[in-house]
């Protein structure tokens, strides 16, 4: 068994001050790459970024995988997390009666309708307003007098929006509660170079990680991703963290180090910066929706793509040079599908 398999294994565990986490956490130390790379285009951004010993934290919602810090939530277990959830909400009380007669006449499981209506109220910031706008839709209909039939259809109609906001919700927040910086562990991935380095036209950045952990100025955590065929089923974690009221930092790193099989020719760690609102030194920036700029370490090396500009190249020797910052410049294997690097001088 590898120690990626082993990892996924311990840190899956589903108590967030397990045991198996710490194990989790000891091994991935113990098998950090000596090096990560960030590809980039070119721009004026690029140039402060290298000059100023920086790299953006980017909120997952604007990544371009639309599957970006999932999770699935069996409706089946609902009930226990419900029971754990739910706290007491005055201003709903008038209603949820309303609405478990409603689910007990019309709907062929009301026991897990109450459930999912629980954990919406329970657990959301800005939805109780559209569960009840579904709520009295339905409601119109079953005190009209429009045949049982239509009724029904009423009730399961609303289920089925709940359940849409529940998922849209539990997506839109987690996704706006993680910050990432994406690195890799290949600085000649004909892929990577094509994707995120302006096809050949950009650089690859080069980090030494002994000096990332070394840094105690940087607030963060470098983890693998996982790759794996589904989303994570939360709902034993979500469960926990519950019953410790309190954040947990684990399952957003659950979340957010999780991507389909699709993306593994990435081989990317993420550097994370997932908000707390229980740490008073928390630096997340809710108010900057996209990302922030964090303090960083110098690049160790700078890779030149194969089809970069001699302008674009100019400006990089000059920053290089300052900062003794040595460049390659990747070129093509002429016997195989393969990149190579050599030592870049004028």
């Amino acid at each position: 068994m590898s120690w990626l398999t082993e990892y996924q294994t311990l840190l899956e565990s589903p108590s967030p001050t397990s045991r198996e986490y710490e194990e989790a956490i000891a091994l991935k130390n113990q098998n950090l790459p000596d090096k990560v790379y960030k590809y980039r285009w070119i721009n004026e951004n690029t140039y402060d970024v290298l000059k100023n010993d920086q790299v953006w934290m980017a909120t997952a919602s604007t990544f371009n995988d639309p599957y970006e810090c999932a999770a699935f939530f069996p409706l089946s277990d609902m009930k226990t997390l419900a029971e754990r959830a739910v706290r007491g909400y005055p201003e709903i009380d008038n209603y949820i009666d309303q609405v478990k007669s409603l689910a007990e006449n019309h709907y062929n499981d009301p026991k897990r309708f109450m459930e999912l209506l629980k954990q919406l109220i329970g657990g959301s910031y800005g939805i109780v307003d559209q569960i009840d706008e579904a709520f009295q839709r339905a409601m119109r209909v079953i005190n009209s007098n429009q045949s049982v039939v239509d009724k029904s259809c009423a009730a399961l109609t609303m289920m089925r929006e709940i359940t849409q906001l529940v998922r849209q919700h539990s997506f839109t927040a987690s996704q706006q509660d993680i910050k990432i910086c994406s690195f890799s562990t290949r600085v000649d991935s004909l892929l990577m170079w094509g994707h995120y380095a302006d096809s050949h036209q950009g650089i690859c950045v080069e980090y030494d990680v002994k000096e990332i952990i070394r840094n105690k100025q940087i607030p963060h955590s470098l983890f693998p991703v996982i790759y794996d065929d589904s989303p994570l089923d939360i709902a034993e974690h979500l469960q926990n963290k519950i019953e410790a009221a309190e954040h947990s930092e684990h399952l957003a790193t659950l979340l957010a180090t999780r991507k389909a099989q699709d993306w593994a020719y990435e081989h990317e760690w993420r550097l994370l910066n997932i908000r707390n609102p229980h740490r008073s030194t928390d630096v997340f920036h809710p108010t900057k929706e996209t990302g922030h700029l964090i303090d960083f370490v110098k690049p160790s090396a700078i890779y030149l793509g194969m089809r970069v500009t001699s302008q674009h190249v100019a400006q990089i020797q000059s920053i290089a040079r300052g900062r003794r910052i040595p460049i390659f410049k990747m070129g093509l294997d002429h016997s195989s599908f393969r990149m190579n690097s050599d030592r870049f001088s004028d």
